[in-house]
């Protein structure tokens, strides 16, 4: 595989999200940009000697994908030491040519810089920023004995207005200031442990959090904060793609097969995602790649030949979608 190659693949999935694909064709398009970590697991790889994984400390390469309505738009393996600030220019630019325009943009903190911020200046979003911002700091200290409001019983947020976010940056943005637990599972030593049936060897903890939603949308800071929450659909995805098709293990040590390698998955999702929404009933919108596989795809079928058209039945648990 050569860039070519890599190139051919892009081409081909950029033009089946625009024949078969919901998101170009939706009255407001959303779109989510996030970076993932594939770490190499100690196995030498083209691209991957610089970059290294803060979890795992071991060598890395960096996928960066643009998502939206459960579609992937576009996405590009990166070398390890390319942090995702660099990238955010490439992937909007990208996917707004595939879409024709991108109305509202989720990204994460770590996209968060004076230049992406003068970049973003007519482009309506809303990103997350962490407390060591002097912003979130003076946001903090304008909430000290205001009321917050009370989202559900972990968490409360507090609305800042606008706010000067870097002194690079001359256009004020709005802050919204969050506090939620994070639940933590910490393990409970042998000797501690209850012995019995369905005895557990962990308890969950609750840890406070203070994090920040950076936004230039308008509207209630309630709804603003359940809007930014939709972003997990892309962490989905990456978590799907980590199980059903075992991503984090690259088949190559050659940096463009790589790339080749992650564009074939990435059309195998979509298709797959767009077989659900046309072909399957309701109860299945949801399932996992994993149970279309064993469900429907790697099971016996008895196909049927009927007047004007061909039945195949999967599984006796499977309701037709006429």
């Amino acid at each position: 595989f050569n860039g070519y190659h890599v190139n051919q693949l892009r081409r081909i999935g950029h033009l089946l999200v625009g024949e078969f694909g919901n998101a170009p064709h939706c009255s407001l398009i959303i779109v989510d940009i996030d970076q993932s970590v594939r770490s190499t697991y100690a196995q030498k790889r083209e691209g991957a000697t610089t970059g290294k994984n803060q979890k795992y400390g071991q060598n890395c390469l960096q996928w960066s994908v643009a998502f939206s309505q459960g579609e992937v738009i576009d996405q590009q393996l990166k070398e390890g030491y390319r942090h995702c600030i660099d990238d955010l220019k490439e992937r909007y630019h990208s996917s707004k040519k595939i879409l024709g325009r991108i109305d509202i943009l989720r990204i994460d903190g770590g996209y968060l810089s004076a230049d992406n911020l003068n970049f973003l200046k007519e482009q309506l979003f809303c990103t997350k920023a962490g407390t060591n911002l002097n912003c979130v700091k003076e946001g903090l200290k304008k909430a000290t004995g205001h009321y917050w409001k009370k989202v559900n019983e972990h968490t409360k947020i507090f609305d800042c207005g606008l706010m000067d976010i870097f002194q690079e940056v001359s256009q004020q943005f709005r802050l919204i200031l969050v506090k939620d637990q994070k639940q933590l599972k910490r393990r409970i030593p042998k000797n501690q442990r209850k012995q019995g049936k369905g005895y557990r060897s962990y308890r969950i903890t609750y840890q406070e959090i203070i994090f920040a939603i950076l936004t230039n949308l308008e509207g209630n800071s309630i709804d603003i904060y359940e809007f930014y929450k939709q972003r997990q659909t892309i962490e989905n995805y990456f978590r799907d793609s980590y199980w059903s098709f075992e991503t984090n293990k690259l088949p190559s040590q050659q940096f463009r097969a790589n790339q080749s390698y992650l564009w074939f998955i990435t059309i195998v999702q979509n298709a797959l995602v767009w077989f659900k929404r046309q072909c399957l009933p309701d109860d299945w919108q949801s399932c996992s790649y994993q149970k279309i596989r064993d469900e429907l795809i790697n099971r016996k079928a008895i196909v049927s030949e009927k007047p004007g058209y061909i039945q195949i039945n999967f599984s006796i648990y499977f309701k037709h979608k006429e």
